[in-house]
């Protein structure tokens, strides 16, 4: 019984998460897909502002997006952690339609403003883990 408990497969780690980069490495195309007038400038400002650069902005190929969405094309996982630490709570995707270095960003009716971006040299440490507790550490609570 035992030993087909331990013979199972190996754990296998999960994918380290994309390292950071400095905002200014980031070129950042901005499509409004809200509907709310003037966002898309209104957050080019705000993202420079943060130290991105934004290549471009425009309306995106819908007003009725309701999530804010991060796409970016292969090997620009880096960029696209960096710019999703600058707006919390958007969805990223890699997206075979975004080419060469950029990254787009589509905001939806859920966005509410460019935060501040993690700074890549004050990623904060996990810390120590937990030591587990079993029911042999409780002592006695009669």
């Amino acid at each position: 019984f035992f030993a087909n408990l331990t013979a199972g497969d190996p754990v296998v780690d999960p994918p380290a998460a994309p390292e950071l980069v400095d905002p200014s490495e980031v070129s950042v195309s901005v499509f409004n897909g809200s509907g709310a007038g003037g966002l898309a400038g209104q957050t080019q400002s705000e993202l420079e502002a943060a130290g991105f650069v934004v290549s471009s902005t425009g309306n995106a190929d819908s007003s009725d997006y309701s999530q804010t969405e991060i796409r970016y094309a292969e090997g620009q996982e880096s960029q696209a952690a960096t710019l999703a630490g600058a707006i919390p709570g958007a969805v990223i995707r890699a997206d075979a339609g975004v080419q060469g270095n950029e990254v787009q960003l589509i905001l939806g009716s859920d966005f509410n403003g460019v935060g501040q971006a993690v700074d890549p040299a004050e990623v904060p440490d996990a810390g120590a883990p937990e030591v587990p507790r079993t029911a042999a550490d409780t002592g006695c609570i009669n």
